[in-house]
């Protein structure tokens, strides 16, 4: 950006580690387009486990995971079908959390 025949640069800062977390599916479906897959605000609890318990039952797939209300869940959603009518929903459960300060990374030899 040029000010009065001088150039001018802005400088931002990226902050050095954010944590990394790491997520295992534990269910997919065919989801409803607005469906309850599609709800937030729930707190730790019964509700909340039900929810959970109902995305492990409409699964496609059993995949042996059954997370708690506790858990930290991640649902990833996209359009499918004709007209973008149909959705198919991810969900997976935090498993870790790693560092990506690169002075606190540990070397490997690969």
């Amino acid at each position: 950006m040029k000010a009065s025949g001088k150039r001018t640069s802005t400088l931002r800062s990226i902050p050095k580690a954010l944590p990394a977390y790491r997520y295992q599916i534990f269910s997919y479906e065919d989801a409803v387009n607005g469906g309850n897959v599609y709800k937030v605000g729930y707190q730790p609890g019964e509700e909340y486990q039900t929810f959970i318990d109902e995305m492990v039952k409409d699964s496609d797939f059993d995949t042996g995971i059954r997370p708690k209300s506790t858990n930290k869940i991640l649902t990833l959603s996209t359009c499918t079908g004709n007209g973008y009518s149909k959705r198919f929903a991810v969900h997976a459960i935090c498993i870790d959390t790693q560092t990506t300060d690169q002075t606190k990374l540990k070397e490997t030899d690969d």
